[in-house]
């Protein structure tokens, strides 16, 4: 099993730079923060060009696995095991993750601005709740009635 290098302070300051900066100049540097990524994963010592198939550039199974994993990490995003496959160059993947951290950041833009907790479609009434805590209770008392659980 290969070894993988450590991530790159040029990495570290380009994700930094990303959390900072402004809608318009996000993009370019999703775009140069994958760059940096994928060439750290394949180990690559030369700039990869954007249009470049990760395959033509050497990305294997495990590489891609390894791509995702570090993204997943840096971005703080979950993504699809075949992201690496359905977005197979720089600048594909650029343009996805772009507009998954522009959703992510609406939401959470969205919730902070609301004081929302949980989205309302998603919050349980007060009588659910209640009934799942009568359960609850019912079974550490080792009364347990029986009685359906729904969530």
């Amino acid at each position: 099993r290969r070894t993988l290098p450590a991530a790159s302070t040029s990495v570290q300051s380009s994700y930094r730079q990303l959390l900072e900066a402004t809608p318009e100049k996000r993009a370019p540097l999703v775009r140069t923060y994958v760059q940096e990524v994928v060439a750290q994963t394949l180990q690559a010592t030369q700039p990869l060009a954007v249009d470049a198939g990760f395959n033509e550039l050497g990305l294997d199974s495990l590489m891609a696995i390894e791509l995702r994993r570090r993204l997943e990490k840096r971005l703080q995003l979950t993504l699809p095991s075949t992201v690496a496959f359905e977005y197979p160059t720089v600048r594909t993947l650029s343009a996805y993750l772009l507009e998954r951290l522009q959703e992510d950041a609406g939401e959470q833009e969205r919730v902070a601005e609301s004081g929302e907790v949980m989205p309302e479609g998603e919050r349980p009434d007060e009588e659910s709740i209640e009934a799942q805590l009568r359960r609850l209770e019912a079974l550490l008392k080792g009364q347990d009635d029986g009685g359906t659980y729904s969530a």
